[in-house]
């Protein structure tokens, strides 16, 4: 193989390479900032990404303290639910158990005092 046609194919594999790499990137952000919400209740909801959820407070966190329960409606898997007792005020976030197959379709979220 000639000189310039071995550079020739070293260039198409560098950019083949380059091109895959930069889809993949692309592809991983994407799907980091796609997300969801549920319904917000006293300051608390559920927020989703394709399998991954957790239960969440506005800023300033929950506004009454109390049992803070979000259900998780798994495709295709088992429903999961997290209650956690907040204080008013807590704006931890609280990762939910995930979706092992299918998808996250919706998030709920309920109060009791």
């Amino acid at each position: 193989m000639g000189k310039a046609r071995r550079n020739l194919v070293l260039m198409a594999k560098a950019g083949t390479v380059a091109m895959l790499a930069s889809a993949s990137v692309f592809t991983v952000a994407a799907s980091a900032q796609a997300s969801f919400t549920g319904n917000t209740v006293e300051g608390c909801y559920g927020i989703g990404w394709t399998r991954d959820w957790n239960q969440e407070c506005v800023s300033g966190g929950a506004k009454k303290t109390g049992n803070f329960r979000t259900d998780a409606d798994c495709n295709n898997s088992g429903d999961k639910t997290l209650t956690r007792y907040r204080q008013k005020g807590d704006g931890q976030s609280v990762d939910g158990e995930d979706c092992f197959t299918g998808s996250l379709r919706t998030l709920t979220t309920w109060f009791r005092p």
